[in-house]
């Protein structure tokens, strides 16, 4: 098991956004979260990665990760506009390899993301599918054993969808990524899923 959650709840100082919430996450397995924009969807996954603003939410219950290495597709891009596409994908692996296997790997995604002809590109220039293609690049290349992805198919058309619901399950299967998917659209989680949680 990488990932448990008993009893999770989290509040504004609005609103209830995550009420008595409860998961098991196994390696390989792939997890869909449905439910409608404006449902707490990515505070749960923020929670999920550390990054929840603790001043901002009131937050109970348990969480037991057993994996630091997280993969986050969020669902605005978070690339760095004056860095070309390669760079940027490259910058979450120089801790971690040197620099000609971060090339490669690096150019192993853009490549599998169809983004060869914008490797040298600077990410201001790119399209908005670009630029969420840049950013499912560069989770992928990182080696996160736990994936978390924020509404991946949003920007794409429907040949780019296929082949990013493809890589997903091939990483899932023969890196035993366990993957966490957020999508309002539960026809997309229904063809990928082997669960699906409706908040």
């Amino acid at each position: 098991m990488l990932l448990e959650i008993k009893n999770l709840n989290i509040t504004d100082n609005k609103k209830t956004l995550i009420n008595n919430f409860s998961i098991k996450i196994n390696e390989s397995q792939i997890t869909g979260i449905s439910a409608p924009t404006g449902t707490g969807k990515t505070t749960l996954l923020n929670y999920i990665s550390g990054i929840l603003d603790s001043d901002d939410f009131c937050v109970t219950g348990k969480i037991v990760k057993n994996t630091d290495d997280i993969s986050y597709v969020f669902q605005e891009h978070r690339l760095i506009e004056n860095l070309c596409v390669l760079e940027n994908i490259m910058l979450p692996l120089k801790n971690l390899y040197d620099k000609k296997t971060c090339t490669e790997k690096a150019l192993y995604w853009i490549e599998k993301l169809n983004l060869m002809h914008k490797k040298d590109s600077r990410c201001s220039d790119l399209s908005g599918g670009e630029k969420q293609r840049a950013s499912i690049a560069r989770a992928f290349a990182y080696p996160g054993k736990l994936m978390l992805l924020d509404e991946p198919f949003a920007s794409q058309d429907e040949n780019n969808k296929k082949n990013i619901m493809t890589l997903i399950k091939v990483l899932a299967e023969k890196e035993k990524r366990a993957v966490i998917i957020i999508s309002h659209i539960k026809t997309e989680l229904d063809e990928l899923c082997e669960n699906i949680i409706n908040l």
